[in-house]
């Protein structure tokens, strides 16, 4: 197969068009809402930011993955995550105002707060006990340490797979790739389990639980399954991914409907053990989510989040329709919003709050988003055109 570049393609174009817009849109509400309420900007930032940065993380992890199980399926469909993977320096960066906020405002995280630890009517003891952990100094260091793993996995086993390109005879990257994929998969469940902790989890540093990571993983999973599924089927009908079969269409909705599941049994899990504990500073985070008509937001997300996608992707028939995976994985995409949005706002407003800020929070990150994937899909093949499995994936067959 010859290499595929879609650098003049209206497809392409199209994004980098609507990518402008709408980051253009978010980054002047956004300067709106630092203006009139700072600590809003920075919890709609926040709320933007986990949302792409927990897609290029976990796309990164599903090309890893690919390497680690030598997996020949996904040999056609590998570069979409991977070209996701392009956003990671905005990633990087964007961790900066968080690192800031611990440092010197506290409007995200309040434990950083110095005055909650000094003797008087201020005092926090339970944060005072969770002191060696949240603090400053050790939060910065973890999150250097998260970017480092994330880089490393990037110009590593992302940077491999784009060499393979080069050469059709010698397989020594992807040989590579297979070596390293392990202890990186590894690494990435790590970091993305403490980044999870740290970032969002720690909005409300009285409440824990111990499967938030793997929740927080679950929703980002399938949210970057249904992103890669409307590319390879919007890819195909631009007439560029040929090599698309109605099997690979099958093969990404059953992992859509697989993790969908997952995500709903991870969801499930968490309530029923803190429902079942009834232990104060655990049921924290579902009180305050039972109040104030956030509870709405969970409710929608027992049927958006689960009961459409699942009820839609039962059948064999809908997982090999293109029109179908496009519709339901816009529509995971949208609840992965309302997810996050249950997950992190409520921290900083009492009552249900999801306006303009919140919005245009989510569109400059967008916007940003796309218009670096438009960047990639205008200089990378968008078919890993030298894989050794790439025939195997050619010739899927259920």
């Amino acid at each position: 197969m010859n290499t595929v570049i879609i650098a003049d393609s209206s497809f392409a174009q199209k994004m980098r068009t609507y990518s402008m817009i709408a980051l253009g849109v978010g980054a002047l509400g956004m300067v709106g809402a630092a203006f009139l309420d700072s600590g809003r900007f920075l919890a709609a930032y926040l709320l933007g930011y986990i949302y792409f940065a927990g897609i290029t993380i976990v796309a990164m992890f599903f090309a890893t993955l690919q390497f680690l199980v030598n997996a020949g399926w996904s040999a056609m469909v590998r570069r979409i995550p991977e070209i996701f993977a392009g956003f990671l320096p905005i990633v990087l960066i964007g961790l900066i105002p968080m690192i800031i906020d611990v440092w010197f405002s506290h409007k995200l995280y309040h434990w950083a707060d110095p005055h909650i630890y000094q003797p008087g009517p201020h005092l926090d003891e339970v944060l005072a006990s969770k002191r060696g952990y949240l603090n400053p100094t050790f939060f910065t260091i973890r999150l250097g340490i998260y970017a480092l793993i994330w880089f490393m996995t990037y110009r590593l086993i992302i940077g491999n797979s784009f060499k393979q390109d080069e050469s059709a005879t010698d397989y020594t990257p992807t040989r590579f790739n297979m070596k390293r994929s392990a202890p990186f998969v590894l690494l990435f469940a790590m970091s993305l389990t403490f980044a999870g902790f740290d970032l969002v989890m720690s909005l409300d540093p009285h409440w824990f639980s111990t499967m938030f990571g793997v929740y927080f993983f679950a929703g980002n999973f399938v949210s970057t399954l249904s992103l890669i599924a409307i590319f390879v089927v919007t890819l195909r009908r631009q007439g560029h991914l040929k090599g698309i079969t109605d099997e690979h269409y099958h093969d990404i909705g059953k992992f859509m409907f697989a993790f969908t599941v997952f995500w709903t049994y991870i969801t499930f899990s968490q309530y029923f053990l803190i429902w079942y504990g009834n232990l104060p500073e655990e049921t924290l985070f579902f009180i305050l989510r039972a109040h104030g008509n956030w509870q709405f937001l969970g409710y929608g997300l027992v049927f958006g989040h689960f009961i459409v996608p699942f009820v839609t992707l039962l059948t064999q028939n809908n997982k090999r329709n293109p029109a179908v995976l496009i519709g339901v994985g816009c529509w995971i995409l949208f609840m992965h919003f309302i997810d996050l949005s249950f997950i992190i706002l409520p921290n900083f407003s009492p009552t249900l709050r999801i306006g303009w800020q919140e919005i245009c929070g989510w569109l400059f990150f967008a916007g940003l988003f796309f218009f670096m994937i438009a960047r990639q899909l205008a200089t990378r093949s968008i078919v890993a055109v030298n894989d050794p499995y790439l025939k195997e994936s050619l010739e899927l067959v259920s």
